[in-house]
């Protein structure tokens, strides 16, 4: 027997002398737990880290191992055995506590950064495959401790933020998805988490010292929110009167960081600032069309509203980078057509909707033809006076 456990001992060490490489997918779940061949399974891996000495082989086999845990939690879910996924899916839990923890306790810091590079590609591999896992899903915890492993070993303060950007986003969906199952408590909780998150983004944003890594941030928290707050109004929908209040705060606040990174990126460049303004004018315009359809009044006129206050702070924005000495061309043309196009769309709105609707349609008519005259007056002052007249008869 002792002759065994010796030469197990030497397996063992050979193994070790062989670095673990980042897997790129995750290995076969093998003899799963359900079986009574895991016992030793287990036995086998309690040696393994027996005689793994420094931090760096720690964290290594920390992180194989997580990902071994993973797909035998994946496979007892699978099968349809929630207890055994459960039980694996707290080992999971531990094997990512101990890669992060040995990874930060590595000395030299060449050797922690490849370690936490190491650590964030598998995170990221492992968010993929539990994608779709939700809340009452017993695998969530993995899903939310990849999520937090990722962030945490993230060597760059973008890096963070955009993942912490992308955490928002999966609560959003989640709470979407746990409104369709009619689980108002978890919906709830995903809600706010989904605030937390996205401020922790945002914070995390707005420490980023260079110019253009702010820009390419600010643009992402603005196309993302923009995605979160239709897919959380989906939510409100479906939720009961009791849990509609967390929504709407939630909502609200996708709306002002939405409005409050289009402001910081105008600080940085003006024009994108305003291209997007226009693009999401025009998304507002749609929706609102929509409302309209179907006979949700109210709603499309806060949208009109929303829509109005985009243009007007497209317009402010080219002021700004006119002032700045910049070359507002293009973008004043981009105006004009994208005006003339909203034009068309309100004017064929304003006939549809009861007579109490029309004048916030109005207002946004009035808006858009304002755009569109100081547009065609910027080009004519910029002595481009064929491009103003080309502009006015393509629209």
């Amino acid at each position: 027997m002792k002759r065994y456990a010796v030469i197990g001992s030497l397996v063992v060490l050979v193994l070790l002398a062989t670095p673990v490489a980042a897997q790129e997918e995750l290995p076969s779940p093998g003899i799963t737990p359900d079986s009574w061949l895991y016992v030793f399974d287990r036995a086998f891996e309690w040696l393994q880290k027996l005689f793994a000495f420094t931090p760096e082989a720690k964290a290594r086999l920390a992180l194989e191992l997580a990902a071994e845990r993973l797909a035998e939690a994946l496979e007892m879910d699978r099968r349809g055995k929630p207890e055994f996924a459960a039980r694996i899916a707290e080992d999971y839990v531990k094997e990512m506590d101990e890669a992060k923890r040995y990874g930060e306790a590595i000395a030299e810091a060449a050797t922690q950064r490849d370690i936490k590079e190491v650590i964030s590609r598998a995170t990221s591999i492992h968010l993929a495959v539990l994608e779709k896992i939700n809340p009452d899903n017993p695998l969530y915890p993995c899903k939310r401790k990849a999520e937090d492993v990722g962030i945490d070993v993230a060597l760059t303060l973008e890096e963070k933020a955009k993942r912490q950007l992308d955490a928002a986003g999966r609560r959003a969906e989640e709470a979407k998805a746990m409104a369709d199952k009619g689980r108002a408590e978890l919906v709830r909780q995903m809600v706010e988490d989904y605030e937390e998150q996205l401020n922790k983004a945002v914070s995390y944003g707005e420490a980023l010292a260079e110019q253009a890594k702010k820009k390419d941030f600010e643009i992402l928290v603005a196309e993302a929110t923009s995605i979160h707050i239709d897919v959380l109004e989906g939510v409100l929908e479906k939720v009961p009167e009791h849990a509609k209040p967390v929504i709407k705060r939630a909502i609200d606040t996708s709306k002002r960081e939405h409005e409050e990174s289009l402001n910081r990126l105008g600080e940085v460049d003006p024009l994108k600032a305003v291209e997007l303004q226009l693009k999401f004018a025009e998304k507002m315009l749609e929706r609102a069309k929509e409302k309209v359809d179907k006979g949700r009044i109210e709603e499309a006129e806060e949208l009109f509203e929303e829509y109005q206050a985009k243009v007007s702070k497209a317009l402010e924005m080219i002021d700004i980078a006119k002032e700045a000495g910049m070359n507002i061309t293009e973008i004043t043309e981009k105006v004009v057509l994208a005006t003339s196009k909203h034009l068309e769309t309100l004017q064929e709105v304003h006939v549809r909707v009861p007579e109490e609707a029309k004048a916030a349609i109005e207002r946004a008519i009035e808006v858009s033809a304002e755009g569109q005259e100081k547009a065609l007056e910027a080009l004519r002052k910029a002595e481009r006076p064929e491009e103003a007249k080309e502009t006015e008869e393509e629209k």
